[in-house]
């Protein structure tokens, strides 16, 4: 497997709570008092290689954080498996191919970045089943089709962010039933008609920050226009 470091025990045969840590301190631990691991703090450590597909054996795992590195390739369906996981970033990576629908099964998902990669797949429906989520980061990849109406199910997603890809169609109506959203970004993409106005400012209680391309979509209300 390439996820890892030169000489450093990744997903190794070592006692897995040996593994290193990107962190410091008090928060570098990376297993409980039992000793399974739920964490993976990777972040910004020059990271190269794939995420391997038997990262779907770490089922305890909380945590993953190995954002801002190299990794290439795709994201395992495996992850699916990790239905412990509450926060999954893998963003600024060179990461491709379609977001897998497994994603769905993440039901304890609050945080899953995944912009800056190389992602160019459709939107997976599935998503809309991780009600938990707070933050949903998809920006700046190359994805493809129509927004989900099953994101509405998103009911405590604050911050949304989907700009800079190819996405098409119309904002759902039903997504102005995402009623703590606060940020969000739609712009640099293809979408076409209005935004619903209950994600207006003016109308939701939440939305402070509405972003999208006011030459293609209809949106007096937005806090932030742009011009192809």
């Amino acid at each position: 497997s390439g996820f890892g470091l030169e000489n450093s025990p990744w997903l190794s045969y070592t006692d897995e709570c040996l593994w290193e840590s990107t962190n410091r301190g008090s928060s570098a631990r990376i297993c409980d008092d039992d000793g399974n691991l739920f964490a993976l703090r990777l972040r910004n450590i020059g990271l190269n290689g794939t995420l391997p597909e038997e990262i779907g054996l770490l089922t305890s795992l909380r945590i993953i954080f190995a954002n801002d590195n190299n990794l290439i390739g795709s994201i395992p369906a495996e992850i699916g498996r990790l239905t412990k996981l509450e926060k999954l970033r893998l963003d600024y990576n060179q990461i491709e191919g379609k977001l897998p629908s497994e994603l769905g099964s993440l039901l304890e998902l609050t945080v899953l970045g995944l912009g800056s990669n190389k992602l160019s797949s459709t939107i997976p429906s599935e998503i809309g089943n991780c009600d938990k989520l707070v933050s949903l980061g998809l920006q700046n990849n190359e994805l493809v089709g129509n927004l989900p109406e099953e994101l509405s199910n998103l009911r405590w997603l604050e911050n949304l962010s989907m700009e800079h890809n190819f996405l098409s169609g119309t904002v759902p109506w039903d997504w102005s039933e995402m009623y703590r959203l606060q940020f969000f970004s739609i712009h640099m993409n293809s979408l076409t008609g209005e935004i619903p106005q209950g994600l207006c400012p003016r109308w939701h209680v939440y939305m402070e920050d509405l972003k999208a391309d006011c030459d293609k979509i209809d949106c007096w209300c937005c806090t932030e226009c742009f011009y192809s």
